[in-house]
């Protein structure tokens, strides 16, 4: 296997994993500390999803150094797949019409994210 696939992608995953950990813990003690229900949220959370696969996208676009939106449409892609699989082998929940949108949007946030991250690797250097 290529070590740039397994660098940037990797390094992606890593980065998407520590932000949906500290976004959740931040969340998480919101709910706790305040009066605010879950399902108040929901568009909260569907955009801190967003936002995570953007970045995860332009990690791993900066780690490749090149072909952004595939290094991107990739990191989102393993992104979904872990989310599924944590969904159905965790909780036993199928995926709904609204999830498959959402993973939509993320894939197409993943590679916007790759494509603007090899434009920013290319301006540093």
């Amino acid at each position: 296997m290529d070590h740039t696939f397994t660098r940037a992608i990797g390094g992606s995953l890593l980065t998407m994993l520590c932000l949906v950990l500290a976004s959740s813990l931040i969340l998480a003690t919101i709910l706790r500390l305040s009066s605010i229900s879950e399902h108040s949220i929901g568009g909260v959370t569907m955009a801190i999803t967003l936002i995570i696969t953007f970045i995860g996208g332009m990690v791993a676009a900066m780690k490749a150094g090149a072909k952004g939106w595939l290094f991107g449409l990739l990191a989102g892609a393993m992104f979904v797949i872990l989310a599924i699989t944590i969904q159905y082998l965790g909780y036993g929940n199928a995926i709904m019409l609204s999830q498959l949108l959402l993973f939509s949007l993320c894939l197409v946030t993943a590679m916007v994210g790759g494509m603007i991250g090899v434009g920013i690797r290319s301006s540093i250097r």
